[in-house]
């Protein structure tokens, strides 16, 4: 809190509380999985992937539930990739809430983690040529070209989430 209180936030007037539901204490596995309006979001999120979200007790069960989806290679990169996407996404927007009183509904924080996701993607891969209006639909069914092929695993081994 000095970090940001040095940069002008004032916070005299932010709330404890959850910044979705205003009834619970905030804390980290409420806000990113517990919340029901944040649990609606993560349902919608797996759905989009073709997926049923499971509620989880925390970021350990999380992480574990991402990375065992029945997935390999280049569409579980995607799919981490949305997925670290999507915590972002709840966290700007909490942030915007607890700081610039800055409300997201729904459709707005699919539609920026969607977005968000599709540009780290292009980031990383830029090899790679999705087909952009299947994106926004399901990304499983999205396609690509590559024009030079990646390695399915990364250098030193799969993708390991939990450290």
């Amino acid at each position: 809190m000095v970090f940001m209180a040095r940069r002008g936030v004032c916070f005299q007037n932010v709330s404890l509380s959850c910044p979705w539901c205003e009834g619970v204490p905030e804390c980290a596995s409420h806000l990113f999985f517990q919340c029901k309006f944040i649990a609606g979001f993560w349902r919608r999120i797996f759905m989009w992937w073709e997926m049923g979200w499971k509620q989880v007790e925390g970021f350990s069960d999380f992480f574990a539930l991402c990375n065992n989806v029945q997935m390999a290679g280049f569409r579980k990169r995607l799919w981490l990739i949305a997925i670290a996407a999507t915590c972002w996404t709840i966290w700007l927007a909490r942030n915007g809430l607890k700081i610039d009183n800055r409300r997201v509904c729904m459709e707005n924080l699919m539609f920026l983690t969607k977005m968000r996701a599709l540009l780290w993607i292009r980031s990383i891969h830029d090899e790679i040529m999705l087909k952009e209006d299947l994106w926004w639909i399901s990304p499983l069914g999205v396609g690509w070209n590559q024009q030079n092929p990646i390695p399915l695993s990364p250098v030193g081994g799969p993708l390991q989430l939990d450290g």
